[in-house]
Formats: C-alpha cells, sequence, structure tokens
C-alpha cells in the first residue's frame, strides 16, 4: 500500500515514514490512483493546497478520507 505525508508532522516525516513501512506500507511523494491515504495536517486540508487537490482529481479522498492525524503533527 502506498501512503504520501503532507505537511510537517511534529515528530517529523521520517518517524512517521518509519511507523508505515514497520506495518508494511510504501511511502511516495506522487499522488496517484494507488495511492490508500494522505497524512495531512488540519491546515494543509483547510488551505485545499495543490496537493490536496490533485488527490480529488486521482479521487484518493473518496477512496479513504484525508487522515487528520493530529498526535503526528
Amino acid at each position: 500500500m502506498e501512503f504520501v505525508i503532507l505537511g510537517q508532522p511534529s515528530r517529523g516525516k521520517d518517524v512517521l515514514k518509519k511507523q508505515i513501512q514497520a506495518l508494511g506500507g510504501k511511502v511516495v511523494t506522487k499522488i496517484q490512483k494507488s495511492t490508500m491515504a494522505i497524512f495531512a495536517n488540519k491546515e494543509m486540508v483547510e488551505k485545499m493546497g495543490t496537493r490536496i487537490q490533485e488527490a480529488e482529481a486521482e479521487n484518493v479522498c473518496k477512496k479513504i478520507v484525508v487522515l487528520l492525524i493530529k498526535s503526528l503533527f
């Protein structure tokens, strides 16, 4: 499974990436139809930045809702 991390988690992207990989996931930078979920902070979602719009265009948000992980950001 492929995941994308947007924004800067408070613990750092490397920590989150290692956690995802430990569970068998793969962290990628390009949002595409095979992306299972996007980890984004609240501000990133509210701004509806280019990356979030890209996710909507690829229907990623319809497959799995954009995850708001407050404890990680």
